[in-house]
């Protein structure tokens, strides 16, 4: 409690300025180092429904993790030290955002994307939000969004009555409000941001791709404050002397490398210059893209492990064996809503809305069909996955998945003793009355010798 109310008279800016371990101006930020946890997160809910969380990304940093850190490497030793997780939720699998955005919930960049249904989230959350200290005093959090107004609600909705219990030890900060104290506008957006700070950026709109970018920025923006809070008194007086004649040429050079930023600070000094991670005796000097592009590789040759959840779900049929690429329903039809592509076990669609989905759905693919062994609507008889069925008519169904229809039934017995194969009908089994039966047609046309 007393590290909240210590940091009330500083900006959000100014709160993970001193986090990270920066400098910061302002004379009444404590003396002692915070001992915190930063937690970036980004969600992406249901652009139908709000209320419907599909992702949750988080990007993690613990300050005893933070050594001591020099501002010309501070942006790559941090996105280092830092955790980063993308979670997407079961109950809501299918669901992916196209109209309005275009969501890319497969495309995480920097690890795995780990299932977890909406009660395994909510122990994630409590267990990352409730850390405590060595002398069981519940930790600092500091959390830190693009907009929090989104984030905020959906940590209410998942918490419950709990939140109210962690935002006692919790500081909201906001890099909206960060990128408009340093003059990027009022409510500049993530793209437009990561945009003027010159950071490469792709496959946005995906939970954990947000959070990591986001906490790119936040990073970038102290790292650069800091940079001019420590300029000398010499060098501030002498940009104010100068600052009249070379208008025309600083607007040029702040337009062109901050992609039309409006009237913000050109950061391009600090994300194209070189950042310094010493591993062992041997010093690497990279860029912000470098330290980025690093990051990714290290994910992918080492992903962290699951924590709550699996990192294999099908969002077609529930399975925890197979992912959606290779699920047999892929041309099944729901049950419930008539769509194509999943079954009813994950289908999300409500009651109420039901009916009205379904007549669409019949427009665009018909109406469901009865399958004649497991009984159920959406699919054939010979892409049923029932697995009592598969086992008790293993012949009628022909294939599942991808595995070759049988070239031969159960050969037929006359008189107790088994027929021989006639010449010229290899594939034939000869039944009762000389009669043989084509195991090439699904039907058994019998032929006469």
């Amino acid at each position: 409690m007393a590290n909240i109310e210590s940091l009330s008279s500083l900006s959000d800016l100014e709160v993970i300025q001193h986090a990270l371990g920066l400098s910061v101006s302002n004379v009444n930020v404590p003396s002692t180092p915070l001992d915190c946890v930063i937690v970036v997160a980004d969600v992406e809910s249901n652009e139908r429904n709000h209320e419907q969380l599909l992702e949750w990304g988080q990007f993690v940093i613990d300050s005893s993790n933070i050594d001591d850190v020099h501002l010309d490497q501070a942006d790559a030793e941090l996105l280092r030290c830092g955790e980063a997780r993308h979670y997407r939720i079961k109950e809501n699998a299918h669901i992916t955002n196209r109209r309005y955005v275009q969501g890319c919930p497969e495309k995480y960049l920097f690890g795995k994307t780990e299932w977890v249904s909406n009660e395994e989230l909510a122990v994630m959350l409590q267990e990352l939000l409730g850390q405590k200290d060595s002398k069981g005093n519940p930790r600092l959090v500091l959390f830190v969004a693009h907009d929090t107004n989104h984030e905020v609600r959906m940590l209410k909705q998942v918490l419950g009555d709990k939140f109210a219990q962690y935002q006692e030890n919790m500081r909201i900060l906001d890099t909206q409000k960060m990128a408009s104290s340093l003059g990027y506008g009022h409510q500049v957006g993530l793209q437009n941001l990561l945009g003027y700070l010159d950071i490469p950026f792709s496959n946005l709109h995906n939970g954990g791709n947000d959070a990591f970018y986001e906490a790119v920025a936040a990073i970038t923006m102290a790292v650069f404050s800091s940079q001019l809070d420590c300029r000398s008194p010499t060098d501030s007086a002498s940009e104010h002397t100068t600052g009249n004649t070379n208008s025309s040429s600083e607007e040029n050079t702040s337009s062109s490398s901050s992609d039309d930023s409006p009237g913000g600070v050109s950061v391009t000094t600090l994300t194209t210059s070189v950042s310094a991670i010493t591993t062992g005796s041997m010093t690497l000097t990279i860029t912000i893209d470098e330290a980025i592009k690093m990051k990714i590789a290290n994910a992918a040759a080492s992903p962290l492990p699951a924590t709550h959840g699996s990192f294999v779900y099908c969002s077609r049929c529930a399975s925890a064996e197979h992912s959606a690429g290779e699920c047999p329903c892929k041309s099944h039809q729901c049950s419930n809503c008539y769509s194509k592509g999943h079954t009813a076990k994950v289908c999300g669609i409500p009651e109420a809305v039901v009916g009205k989905v379904r007549a669409t759905n019949i427009e665009k693919f018909g109406a469901p069909r009865k399958c004649n062994g497991c009984g159920e609507l959406g699919h054939a008889a010979r892409n049923c996955i029932d697995s009592e069925y598969i086992l008790k008519e293993p012949f009628r169904r022909g294939t599942y998945g991808g595995a070759p229809k049988p070239t031969s039934h159960r050969p037929r017995y006359n008189g107790g003793a088994a027929q021989q194969q006639p010449q010229g009908h290899p594939t034939g089994i000869v039944g009762r009355g000389g009669r043989v039966y084509d195991t090439n047609r699904v039907f058994n046309v019998g032929k006469t010798l």
